[in-house]
């Protein structure tokens, strides 16, 4: 869809045209909100981190610091954000890399203790481990609990789309930025989960201290840092560890809502990350869920105005049918995401609300604005699949003949252009 009609806030366009206004109303609203909440989220992280340091570091002052640099590097022209990020992603691609590296040498044998423990700790304990239950049914609520993590750190598609309205090239660039998704979710995410499923066991007593007693929000309760200091690795866990505040950073530096952060200063940190994880998730599979519905439409559109889906920029597998399927997945999650809220002796006011909060915040948007607007579901046959289209080939037109950059060859011309700017500057 985003190749299609590549329109800035191109999900909440997309609703807006091709399913219902209240549809596009509600997925806004939905967003922005969830959005807002990651900032907090990331400062409340990004000063947890520190305590692997040191713990009378005022947490008031970290998180002032951090909204004075957001904003200072946000209000600047974009060229600097750009730059900005440009060097906090470097950081990002070089600690994955390390991590991936101290996981294959130190499973093969290079550590201090010269033990080469591979999968060892795949067998013992076994990779489905019990939670508020015994027996399988524990087992089940251990693989719901995992589901819900994923839930969280699982995204980044809906970010490409959200700037197909600033892209030079957008059917051509954004094709290929989807295209890669599928490697970088295979690379960074089921790498990354396997290789914490290496490193260290999932009944750890450091981790389960640290789950138990409620400090999963510290710097030193990261499983690579509790492997590290296990094996007796003694530089790498600060190195990990600031290079992660660098991750941190940069992720909320590509929000705008700081306030919610002081929540910190009047409770655990872990209650405040609870809290606003849950809250971010929900917010995360509404959004797919809407984005579920917006290609259901597109979908029947094209297919009541006899559109060849081959002339499509990007033509997605199995459809519609993984779009039903991923619909019915997703709605199970958000549905089922505060369940454990339900079972005898696990009530728990706060999570329960926080868990539904975006859910019911949706469905109240979309209510309220067909209510209030009286908007109707757009039929098949008379969806715009026209729409911006001339403005947008007139777009990709003027950039026609512009160079394409590969990365490299793009990091290069960065690197040259920085050079220059500065000589200049000098001169003047």
């Amino acid at each position: 869809m985003t190749t299609f009609m590549p329109v800035s806030a191109a999900f909440t366009q997309h609703a807006d045209v091709w399913v219902d206004k209240a549809w596009g109303f509600m997925i806004g609203w939905n967003f922005f909100l969830f959005q807002a909440l990651l900032i907090p989220f990331e400062i409340t992280a990004f000063d947890s981190i520190l305590t692997f340091w040191r713990n009378d570091i005022p947490s008031a002052a970290v998180i002032s610091a951090c909204i004075v640099l957001y904003g200072i590097t946000n209000v600047l022209a974009v060229r600097y954000f750009g730059e900005a990020e440009f060097w906090l992603c470097l950081g990002k691609l070089f600690l994955m890399m390390l991590l991936f590296s101290f996981t294959f040498v130190t499973m093969c044998g290079g550590n201090p203790q010269g033990h080469a423990y591979g999968f060892s700790n795949w067998s013992k304990p076994y990779p489905f481990l019990e939670y508020l239950s015994t027996g399988d049914m524990g087992r089940f609520h251990g693989f719901l609990a995992a589901l819900w993590q994923a839930a969280l750190v699982v995204v980044g598609p809906e970010y490409i789309a959200t700037c197909a309205g600033e892209a030079q090239q957008p059917r051509k660039t954004l094709r290929a930025a989807f295209k890669q998704v599928y490697w970088r979710f295979g690379i960074f995410f089921i790498c990354g989960a396997l290789c914490v499923g290496i490193v260290v066991p999932a009944n750890d007593p450091t981790l389960f201290q640290a789950f138990s007693t409620g400090d999963t929000g510290t710097g030193a309760s990261s499983p690579y840092v509790i492997a590290m200091k296990n094996m007796e690795v003694a530089v790498l866990p600060h190195i990990v560890n600031a290079l992660l505040m660098t991750s941190v950073y940069s992720a909320g530096n590509c929000y705008v809502y700081t306030t919610l952060s002081y929540l910190k200063l009047n409770s655990g940190s872990l209650e405040v990350l609870i809290w606003l994880a849950n809250l971010i998730t929900g917010g995360t599979i509404v959004t797919y869920i809407a984005v579920c519905v917006n290609y259901i439409f597109f979908y029947r559109a094209l297919k009541a105005q006899k559109y060849d889906r081959d002339a499509l920029p990007y033509k997605g597998w199995f459809q519609p049918y993984a779009a039903w399927v991923a619909l019915a997945w997703l709605v199970f999650i958000e549905l089922f995401y505060g369940y454990a809220a339900f079972l005898d002796g696990n009530w728990d006011t706060g999570s329960f609300f926080t868990s539904y909060t975006m859910c019911f915040i949706a469905i109240c948007t979309f209510s309220s604005w067909k209510l209030l607007k009286r908007t109707k579901f757009v039929k098949p046959a008379e969806a715009d699949l026209v729409w911006a289209r001339p403005e947008i080939d007139r777009h990709e037109a003027l950039f026609a003949e512009a160079e394409d950059y590969g990365f490299w060859k793009a990091v290069r011309h960065f690197l040259r252009f920085q050079k220059v700017g500065r000589s200049s500057k000098s001169k003047a």
